[in-house]
């Protein structure tokens, strides 16, 4: 065997070997964090209810976070639709999204605990460009966003009011607020779609099967998921 070959064969190695070493500090960091929502559970939600949850968690995890690195991976390990808990490791799902204030679709994956959950983020929810500070660096990043529910006469009733509202204001100890909405997470890996990813999308089983059965029925009849409680808050 040459001495190139060799030398190639090591760095196949060494890659493979780094590769699967950053890919198990990366399944070690996911597990940490988990345990730590699971561990502050009751601080991020005093009365244990955390039915569209996500702006609550979103909001801990951007006060909580040390680096950029952990503040994307807090934003996978919950749902920012029902606000449910997401094991580490989890597969997103690829969706697009309306961007706030003109036409353009975002693309990008969200971290949801159930496939109608896809569905409502697709329907209710925009996408606006935003920038996060961590040592001293801005990153760019996309949020997904719901209108204010603070003015809403029909708030959930299965939803904790006092964690997003202050009488009609927004709570800004616990929720995010910018452009005159909420935040409930962010879209990971988001840009703006190219043609082909919307056709990808459209013709995904759920994306482009089950949501547009779901997002067409009467609020009165939708079921799985969070039901009608989050399109209530997000509507």
């Amino acid at each position: 065997m040459s001495r190139l070959a060799i030398l190639g064969s090591g760095l196949s190695f060494v890659f493979l070997f780094f590769s699967a070493t950053f890919a198990a500090e990366n399944e070690n960091a996911e597990e940490f964090q988990y345990q730590q929502l699971k561990r502050d559970w009751w601080q991020i939600f005093p009365d244990g209810n955390r039915n569209a949850g996500g702006p609550i968690f979103f909001n801990y995890a951007l006060n909580i976070s040390e680096n950029f690195a952990e503040f994307q991976t807090f934003n996978k390990l919950f749902c920012p639709v029902s606000g449910s808990l997401i094991n580490p490791n989890s597969i997103p799902e690829f969706v697009y999204i309306n961007e706030e204030g003109n036409s353009r679709k975002i693309c990008g994956q969200i971290y949801r605990c159930c496939w109608p959950c896809s569905c409502d983020v697709m329907k209710h929810v925009t996408a606006e460009k935003f920038q996060v500070k961590f040592d001293d660096k801005n990153n760019e990043i996309f949020l997904l966003k719901v209108k204010n529910p603070c003015l809403k006469e029909n708030f959930p009733d299965e939803v904790t009011r006092s964690y997003f509202c202050k009488g009609d204001t927004v709570n800004l100890d616990n929720v995010h607020f910018s452009s005159e909405k909420i935040t409930i997470g962010m879209l990971h890996n988001a840009h703006v779609c190219s043609s082909d990813e919307i056709t990808r999308i459209d013709d995904h089983k759920i994306t482009g099967e089950f949501c547009p059965i779901r997002n067409s029925t009467p609020i009165s009849e939708i079921k799985g998921g969070m039901g009608d409680i989050f399109i209530k808050m997000a509507q």
